[in-house]
This record gives structure tokens, sequence and C-alpha cells, in this order.
């Protein structure tokens, strides 16, 4: 009782409760309203960078149709699968050209497991089968050969992604990186 009648004691437990609800609140309210808001504006940059990509794509497709007057926008040459019977033979006759322009030397061509077949709609609604191989490669390229190299694979009017792209510094071959590339080529059944 003695304890509970002195003032310094009575204002040390009260010190202790306020903290003690203070961490509360802030474990209970804050901290997750701070993770939501960081998670927030997280999607708020991608979202923000998605826009400006979009853009830049409306800009680019404005530009092109007062250049081209009377033509349709879908009238502009894309990407496009070529036959599943020479996708793999076309991909690689383009590449053996861009890895000669870039100084890309190609130690080793593998597929990455099976061919598979996957369908997917058309702008009309048609369903289109495709056939996808993924071949890696390992390279030897400077970076700069390396990125003007995938920047033509890119360019490429075939339907080519690069699925993954890991590269080390080996240092008995500087300037050349030692890379490892994906690319997973799409051709129609």
């Amino acid at each position: 009782m003695r304890i509970a009648r002195n003032p310094i004691a009575r204002l040390g437990l009260l010190a202790v409760l306020l903290a003690a609800s203070i961490g509360a609140a802030r474990s209970l309210y804050v901290d997750p309203r701070m993770r939501e808001r960081r998670s927030l504006e997280i999607e708020e940059a991608r979202l923000r960078g998605e826009l400006e990509d979009l853009g830049q794509g409306y800009a680019a497709m404005e530009r092109w149709a007062k250049e081209h007057p009377g033509e349709p926008v879908t009238a502009v040459a894309a990407r496009r699968a070529r036959p599943a019977d020479h996708a793999v033979a076309a991909f690689l006759d383009a590449l053996g050209g861009i890895a000669e322009r870039h100084g890309i030397r190609t130690d080793r061509i593998e597929p990455v497991g099976a061919p598979e077949p996957k369908s997917a709609l058309d702008p009309s609604g048609q369903t289109v089968s495709f056939r996808v191989v993924d071949l890696r490669f390992h390279w030897a390229a400077g970076y700069r050969e390396l990125a003007d190299g995938l920047r033509e694979v890119e360019g490429l009017d075939q339907l080519v992604v690069v699925r993954s792209l890991a590269m080390r510094l080996v240092p008995e071959s500087y300037p050349k990186l030692d890379v490892d590339v994906v690319v997973r080529v799409y051709g129609t059944l």
C-alpha cells in the first residue's frame, strides 16, 4: 500500500503504462499502416512507370500515324512467330549475324527442356497454337557489345523473348564477360 501512496511511484507506474500503451498502439496500428504505405508507394511508382511507357508508346503511334497518313497503325511490322519447323533455325541464322556484328562469341547452345505446346488468343479472338522452345546460350562478350546484341535480338521481327541473363566477370578473360542467356523462341503450329 505504501507504493500506491507514494507520488513518485505512481508517476513511475503511469510512465510505464504510457510507454506500454504507446508501444502497443505503434505495433498494432502505426507499423502496419507504415508498411501498407510503403507498399502502396512502390505500387504507385510501378504504375507511374507503366503509364509513362504507355504514354511514350501512344506518342510513337501518333507520330507514325502523322508520318504515314491513311495507313492503319496495325500495318506496322511487328514481331511474329515463324512456323514451328523453321522458327529455331531462322532465329539461329539471325543470331549468327548479330553475334558477328557485335563481337559476341558463342561457346555453347543447348535446349532447356523439351519443346512445349502453348495456346493464346489473337486480337480477333481466335486461338493460336504455338510451340515454345527455350535455348540457353553461353556467350563471351564485352558489356557494351552484349547490350547492343541483346537490343538487336529484341528488335528482330521474329517472336523471341530473352527469359534470363546471368553475367560473370572472369579476371582471365577481362574485359569479356561470361554470359548465360536463355531465349524463348515461339513457332506457330
